[in-house]
């Protein structure tokens, strides 16, 4: 596997950190990464590694207010996100034009993603997507106007910490992988609005996803709301196949059964190549 480290810049001439992982093989397809919240793109070398194995390379951008970008932690202006992840599908189609291109997006990262899926189904440039754990409502989901009366109060900008617990079995792994002390409890009421009002969106016009999409949960989840996430996986969309995962918590690519978790995305990307 071969490692590169860049920059991903986007339509407003921000620079994103951006990791790039490439199989030492032909590049089957390349898997265009968003990450959740809290986190940064080097949190998923081990993925990476596991996807280049099987000839797919894995590019990731750290977003804005995480990882080794500038600026505060869990400070993003409103609509940004979309817009970031369409600069990142538009760089790796203009330097691979010809390889399939599959979105992979986990708990926040998986919201950008269906967002960006339910408004530019008829220009994305992506063939699949795989969905882990979207935040399409959090546990303890507080009312939208009640988040807006205290961002009316407070500020977009005001910070609030959060606590993020039980997102793997796997503790001893978590902490490997956490050595570079880069992520963060920090969000923005502005961020947190913009989540959210993503979920309701999604939730509502999921008929416009228009590409195939693996959507996957845990059973055990204590992070985002299991029961917005089945909503959305029993609502009907053709385009959608379902599945969760029994026993397992959050961070379903860092759970100690990850490796099965692995095998039915690759089973699931694998049927699509052959398809196309």
């Amino acid at each position: 596997m071969k490692h590169q480290e860049d920059h991903l810049i986007t339509y407003d001439g921000y620079k994103l950190f951006l990791n790039t992982y490439l199989p030492d093989t032909e590049i089957k397809g390349i898997i265009a990464a968003v990450h959740g919240f809290g986190e940064h793109g080097a949190r998923y070398l081990s993925w990476a590694e596991m996807f280049c194995s099987n000839g797919l390379a894995f590019i990731i951008y750290d977003q804005r207010g995480h990882g080794q970008n500038n600026g505060l932690r869990g400070l993003i202006n409103n609509g940004i996100l979309i817009k970031d992840l369409e600069a990142h599908i538009a760089k790796i189609k203009k330097e691979y034009p010809k390889v399939p291109v599959l979105l992979y997006g986990h708990s926040m990262g998986g919201n950008i993603v269906l967002r960006y899926l339910c408004a530019y189904q008829e220009k994305t440039e992506a063939d699949l997507a795989i969905v882990t754990s979207p935040w399409l409502k959090i546990k303890k989901n507080p009312p939208l106007l009640l988040l807006r009366g205290l961002k009316k109060i407070l500020g977009p900008d005001y910070q609030i910490k959060t606590r993020l617990n039980n997102l793997s079995h796997d503790d001893n792994f978590l902490k490997q992988i956490d050595e570079r002390k880069l992520n963060h409890k920090i969000i923005s009421l502005g961020l947190a609005e913009q989540i959210m009002e993503n979920g309701k969106y999604i939730l509502k016009n999921n008929s416009n996803i228009k590409i195939p999409v693996l959507l996957m949960s845990a059973e055990l989840e204590r992070v985002v709301d299991l029961k917005a996430i089945d909503h959305l996986g029993t609502l009907g969309n053709p385009q959608i196949t379902y599945f969760k995962w029994t026993g397992l918590y959050h961070e379903l690519h860092n759970e100690r059964e990850r490796e099965q978790v692995f095998e039915k995305i690759i089973f699931y990307i694998e049927g699509y190549l052959k398809k196309s």
